[in-house]
């Protein structure tokens, strides 16, 4: 997210594709969104002049439930589309965007080649593409390949959407992340001051465990 598209030596706000969206797009908190008119330049956030601030032209969701993703604060549109019947999203021109995430829903699709195949379309020369996801999942609506896979194997899986999506000169660099914090006071300390402690006790005595899930990412970069 660091990443800045530079134009006439000037920094860009960038287009950013939230695939699979729901009521949160787990964007950091430095960025800084335009305000709800959409309009790119009168910002919510006042530092957008600062160097540590990542300035957002707009954030358009695509996932199946119209009600979560109208109360996402971060979405500036979205669209209504179910990938796993209708992969194409041929509402987007090509190099539409300069960032696209998709969270926890990658292992539910199951024309994977096409919808991917149409990322590396919309997405921008040089432009990021991150799929991110847990060893958590409903077993009755993943994928069967997934369930035959450790960790490991499901980080392969992704990648391989990416190979197959395109060719050769497709992407620039594929890789595999193992992105969970590691275990200290500081990134503990931090992990319960973003939470609602209430949740975060009801969830850890549902569990019965103190861990957090661990968090994968396979990211692409486009040439």
């Amino acid at each position: 997210m660091k990443q800045k598209r530079i134009k006439g030596g000037e920094d860009v706000s960038l287009d950013i594709l939230d695939l699979c969206s729901s009521w949160v797009s787990h964007l950091p908190p430095t960025v800084a969104m335009p305000n709800k008119n959409n309009d790119p330049n009168n910002y919510t956030n006042n530092e957008k002049n600062n160097d540590d601030v990542i300035p957002i032209n707009r954030v358009i969701g695509v996932g199946m439930n119209a009600e979560e993703m109208e109360t996402n604060p971060q979405l500036t549109s979205y669209y209504i589309q179910n990938l796993n019947l209708q992969p194409n999203m041929s509402q987007f021109e090509n190099e539409s965007f300069d960032i696209i995430f998709c969270s926890l829903s990658v292992d539910y699709l199951i024309e994977p080649k096409v919808v991917f195949e149409e990322l590396q379309r919309v997405l921008r020369k040089d432009g990021v593409c991150i799929m991110t996801f847990s060893n958590r999942y409903f077993r009755k609506k993943v994928i069967q390949m997934w369930l035959d896979c450790d960790d490991a194997g499901r980080m392969d899986i992704v990648a391989s959407y990416f190979y197959y999506s395109g060719n050769d000169d497709s992407w620039k660099s594929i890789e595999a992340l193992d992105i969970k914090l590691p275990k200290t006071m500081d990134t503990i300390y931090e992990f319960v001051r973003r939470q609602d402690l209430f949740k975060w006790f009801a969830t850890a005595i549902f569990r019965g465990t103190w861990r957090t899930d661990p968090i994968f990412a396979v990211k692409a970069v486009k040439k």
